[in-house]
């Protein structure tokens, strides 16, 4: 199985198969569940089918309990994702190009408090390939 940075941002459906996945850090993660997808997304219109996610290496599901985040008095976004029943994680959101590659619904932000998010052990930064170029021209030479 190989990483797929490049599809970073993508939700893919086998054709045939029930699964969405969820494509960030080049790894393929499922959406176990409608009301999981719906706490994320407001629309499946960039749901791609594909004949074969099977080659992608998988990450942990996007499980029900998963949400969007915004700290209290701040700008900065995190997708926070419900691992296990008690285990949450963050993932940085660093642009909005890449949250709108992704196809997040921004009225599904929830305003939290910071220090919620900073007792959450943090899984990196996710971005998808026009994201990463934003970052990267932002960048002082």
């Amino acid at each position: 199985m190989t990483q797929r940075p490049d599809l970073d941002g993508c939700k893919l459906q086998k054709a045939g198969e029930p699964d969405v996945w969820l494509i960030f850090h080049g790894h393929r993660h499922r959406i176990t569940s409608p009301s999981a997808f719906c706490s994320l997304f407001s629309t499946a219109d960039d749901l791609m089918t594909v004949d074969c996610t099977d080659t992608i290496k998988v990450g942990p599901d996007v499980q029900e309990g998963s949400f969007l985040a915004r700290p209290d008095g701040s700008l900065d976004i995190y997708l926070v994702l419900r691992i296990f029943p008690d285990y949450l994680i963050r993932h940085h959101i660093p642009n909005w190009e890449t949250f709108c590659d992704f196809g997040f619904d921004e009225a599904k932000l929830r305003i939290v408090p910071a220090v919620m998010l900073t007792t959450l052990p943090g899984g990196g930064d996710i971005t998808s390939p026009r994201g990463r170029v934003a970052m990267d021209s932002a960048l002082p030479v």
